[in-house]
């Protein structure tokens, strides 16, 4: 039997459609959270900040971070990161701030999620710390002299926006030193005065570093340098003089030889020279030349040789006798071939006579005159400045005082004569040949004492001498013979300034 079976489709029956594949939802990202505030963060250190990353989607994201600016000192992953779904990935963003100051700037998270491709995350941080800074930070002292002291002040400022604890360690040499109350605490901007001293024991240049310790570290601020030098020595050549071995420079104002006094006192000076190792020149012209030479116990004719010094035309300089001494005992003059060769002998004492009857009117002070006078002799206590003119500081008659004078005479130790007295030719002649040595030698300078080294003929002398400080003298116990050579050397006692 064949049995015949057929399948008919009724109206109300659908086709059946084919199988269809199901596309997986799409990469999906989520972060959290939405921006990042580092806060303070010190310098040298860094912070981190985790971001989550979350992948909601049916597929796996991938993710790529960027900073807008990159010179911040924002860090975040280099390389790119895989995220499966439904993951959670946490990363970390790290802040080391590289100066003191507030930055921000975005993260760019980027990812293939089709709705927010791009995603920027703010992010800030503030760099914080204290930062100390010296001013100068190169202290120079100077130079200073061995027994001398030099300070300086070098100033610490926080220059940073954090508060700093500093203790000033010292410098690293000792012959620097600082007197700071340690530890300090400095706000921002605060400073700190920082006195240093330099106080050398021997000659050289020396460098220091000033140190101070925070509680970050030990650092070094500042250079300090000094150097340290002596002086240089001093010698003194004195030779002991006669009582009477004066050599005497007269300067006289053409005016005066007409009163009644002068020309008695000029003759009393011109014979006085008899016997005695009194040399006199008498100085009236410009050029202080002095006719037919000096007077001494050799002139045959005194007052002839007194006639032809005074018979010379004067010229511009009556009033100006400081300027008629210069010439007269300028190197010119004096050296051969001369107009005053052989006046001034080299073991015999100088005395300036000035004869006047009104002020000393040469240009300059009175003081840097005398500072001139002195180096005619080798030691400044063997100038003598004398004047006869009107009583000082009213004058006498009609004879005005000698100003200028007046205070040379003072300050050598000479004497100041009344030109209105009769006798004033005697006086003159008198402190002219009665000048004996008074065994103390004047040092030009205030001297190291320990240094002081004495030699009597080239022979050192260890004892017979004491240093006189009140009167800057090395004084000796016995007298000695005229002519003995006396030699002193000494280093000068520092000015400590």
């Amino acid at each position: 039997m064949l049995l015949l079976l057929a399948c008919v489709q009724t109206p109300d029956q659908p086709d059946r459609p084919d199988e269809v594949e199901v596309e997986p939802d799409p990469p999906a990202l989520a972060v959290a959270p939405l921006s990042f505030v580092f806060g303070e963060v010190p310098l040298g250190e860094e912070a981190s900040l985790d971001l989550s990353l979350t992948s909601e989607g049916g597929s796996a994201v991938t993710v790529a971070f960027a900073y807008e600016d990159d010179t911040l000192g924002f860090g975040a992953p280099v390389d790119p990161v895989t995220i499966a779904p439904g993951d959670i990935l946490t990363v970390p963003l790290t802040f080391a701030p590289d100066s003191l100051r507030y930055v921000d700037t975005r993260l760019l998270v980027t990812s293939d999620d089709p709705v927010t491709s791009v995603l920027g995350i703010p992010v800030s941080g503030n760099g914080a710390g204290a930062i100390l800074a010296a001013t100068p930070a190169e202290l120079d002292l100077g130079e200073v002299y061995l027994g001398c002291t030099a300070t300086g002040t070098l100033e610490v400022t926080n220059r940073g926006n954090r508060v700093s604890s500093l203790d000033v360690a010292g410098l690293s040499d000792p012959v620097f030193t600082t007197d700071v109350a340690t530890p300090q605490t400095l706000e921002p901007w605060d400073v700190l005065e920082v006195p240093v001293t330099f106080t050398p024991l021997v000659v050289g240049e020396r460098t220091a570093t000033l140190n101070v310790v925070t509680d970050t570290g030990t650092y070094a601020l500042a250079t300090v340098t000094g150097a340290a030098i002596t002086m240089d020595p001093v010698t003194l050549v004195y030779v002991v003089p006669d009582p009477d071995l004066n050599d005497a420079v007269v300067v006289v104002d053409p005016s005066t030889l007409d009163r009644v006094t002068v020309p008695p006192l000029l003759e009393t000076l011109a014979a006085g020279v008899a016997g005695t190792d009194l040399r006199v020149a008498i100085l009236i012209a410009d050029d202080g030349c002095v006719p037919g030479g000096f007077i001494d116990d050799a002139t045959a004719d005194p007052a002839a040789a007194l006639a032809a010094m005074l018979a010379v035309e004067a010229g511009d300089y009556e009033d100006q006798g400081f300027r008629v001494v210069e010439a007269g005992t300028s190197v010119d003059a004096l050296g051969p071939g001369g107009c005053n060769e052989g006046l001034l002998r080299d073991t015999a004492r100088t005395a300036l006579v000035r004869i006047t009857d009104d002020g000393e009117v040469s240009p300059g002070s009175w003081a840097e005159w005398m500072a001139r006078f002195e180096t005619l002799e080798a030691v400044p206590d063997d100038l003598d400045v004398y004047a006869v003119a009107g009583d000082y500081p009213s004058g006498c008659e009609d004879a005005g005082a000698a100003s200028g004078w007046y205070e040379l005479s003072v300050a050598s130790g000479g004497d100041y004569l009344s030109i209105c007295a009769t006798d004033v030719g005697d006086q003159l002649l008198e402190a002219l040949i009665d000048e004996p040595w008074n065994k103390e030698i004047e040092l030009t300078e205030w001297p190291d004492s320990a240094t002081i080294v004495v030699t009597v003929d080239g022979v050192p002398m260890r004892e017979g001498w004491t240093y006189q400080d009140a009167d800057r003298g090395v004084e000796f116990d016995e007298d000695l013979p005229p002519g003995t050579v006396i030699t002193i050397t000494y280093t000068p006692a520092p000015s400590c300034r």
